[in-house]
């Protein structure tokens, strides 16, 4: 079997982009592989995709510490309940040989060391991979053989962080996909970088593409040192993100996978979640939590938006980063207000339409390189049940740094309704510099009013045994 092509982008390169091929007037679907740039130059060359409508997400899976369903993370989120002082702790998967049973069902094409086998992190990863295809409705070797890719967001299994092969290349080959692979590790951009890229390849030729991020003290990091380093980790053990008294955030835990397909390949999957309209990243003139200036963010998000060919006002959602800091909050507050809450902005909607904000934070805390992973499926789960989750505040807001009661901007502590078609903004930035932007729209709904998602409920194997 060949194996997949692989490439390692850090924080310094660059990924291909479909928009900069077509103004060369190149019309070949080959991939010329990831430009490379110095951290200088990214600035100046932003990396951006383009979607169009005809990338889809067509598949979820999650693993967090109150569950391992998308409708368990639904309540979760639902239920108002802050995330622990302590560290949770991913559940691990059961002892024993994983891959035994799996190789007779799946007739998996890769054997898996014993070293890998035994790994919590792996077994976990495998297993989010396997559960997004039969949430997409493929069995696990039904595209085996094909051009898809897998696109990893954070650091790697410790098991294989020696390994001379990439992490998403070792994935890749256990199912089989012989499409390109790339590794992206930047810090809490690392999910944005990996989808921006999934995204170019998808759109341009590779038929499927999946990205998966996990992070958590099963990566053998300590969140908690990591964040007292940073010196952003709450001393009163609560985030409180636009808050008054807000002192920092608290480390959090969180696996997912996403897969994505193209419009040609629409049919050969269930009906899709969502469209991914536009991606961006960009970096900012100073990096870590606590400077990234608003220029920098606002330069980022008005890309992200010209790329999905709409306008602030066309925004029903924005899942903000929302990290609790004194300055990141600051900073991220005047990048929204500029963006979102412009009188120009604000003139252009209807009386009674505010864009919704949401955060993750209060209740999930910060799960390092899987943040944006978080970010994009609370999303796409808005969208779906036409509801933005409560935001627990319970705390007396800045009256400096917050969205007040005559704004347009809205951060409610009660379930808001969105409307059908709406579009959504996640925003997130990094200590590397980096920050990311993704424009999602809602699949919409079918002529009798329901949702033309199936259900979300993973009862059985396939979304269609569940019908």
């Amino acid at each position: 079997m060949r194996a997949p092509v692989s490439t390692n982008m850090s924080t310094n390169d660059m990924g291909w982009t479909p928009a900069s091929m077509e103004k060369k007037g190149k019309a070949s679907t080959k991939d010329s592989g990831p430009r490379h740039h110095s951290r200088r130059d990214r600035h100046s060359s932003p990396s951006t995709s383009k979607s169009s409508k005809s990338v889809y997400i067509v598949g979820m899976s999650v693993i967090f510490p109150g569950g391992d369903t998308l409708e368990a993370l639904w309540d979760t989120l639902n239920a108002m309940v802050p995330c622990p002082v302590d560290t949770p702790v991913l559940p691990e998967p059961a002892s024993g040989n994983l891959f035994v049973g799996m190789h007779s069902e799946y007739k998996l094409p890769m054997r898996i060391p014993p070293a890998m086998d035994k790994d919590p992190f792996f077994r976990l990863t495998i297993s989010l991979m396997l559960r997004c295809l039969e949430n997409a409705g493929k069995p696990a070797m039904s595209l085996k053989g094909s051009c898809c890719g897998v696109f990893w967001g954070g650091k790697p299994s410790p098991a294989v962080s020696e390994s001379t092969a990439k992490y998403s290349t070792l994935l890749a080959q256990l199912l089989g996909w012989r499409g390109q692979c790339n590794d992206s590790n930047s810090y809490c951009v690392s999910s944005h970088e990996a989808l921006n890229l999934a995204c170019s390849r998808t759109s341009s030729w590779a038929p499927a593409a999946m990205v998966v991020s996990l992070a958590g003290s099963i990566t053998g990091d300590v969140p908690k040192k990591q964040f007292g380093d940073f010196r952003i980790l709450s001393k009163l053990g609560k985030v409180q993100p636009f808050g008054k008294t807000r002192d920092g955030t608290l480390p959090g835990e969180f696996g997912g996978a996403i897969l994505l397909t193209k419009k040609e390949c629409l049919p050969d999957f269930e009906r899709p979640f969502a469209y991914v309209c536009s991606t961006a990243m960009g970096v900012s003139a100073a990096n870590m939590f606590r400077a990234h200036h608003p220029d920098d963010q606002v330069e980022v998000i008005e890309r992200a938006l010209t790329l999905a060919g709409i306008k602030a006002s066309d925004i029903s959602l924005v899942e903000a980063n929302s990290l609790g800091t004194k300055m990141g909050d600051e900073m991220e507050y005047k990048s929204l207000q500029r963006v979102f809450d412009s009188p120009a902005v604000t003139e252009e909607r209807l009386p009674t339409s505010r864009v919704l904000l949401g955060t993750h934070a209060p209740v999930m805390g910060h799960p390092l390189a899987a943040t944006g992973m978080l970010q994009v499926i609370k999303c796409v789960l808005s969208l779906q049940h036409h509801t933005l989750p409560p935001n627990i505040l319970g705390y007396v807001m800045d009256p400096n740094n917050s969205f007040g009661p005559d704004s347009g901007v809205l951060l409610s502590e009660k379930p808001e309704n969105i409307g059908d078609g709406a579009y959504a903004s996640v925003h997130a930035y990094s200590a590397s510099g980096d920050i990311g932007h993704v424009i999602l729209k809602a699949y919409g709904k079918r002529k009798d009013g329901r949702p033309k998602r199936r259900s979300l409920s993973p009862g059985s194997r396939t979304p269609r045994d569940r019908d």
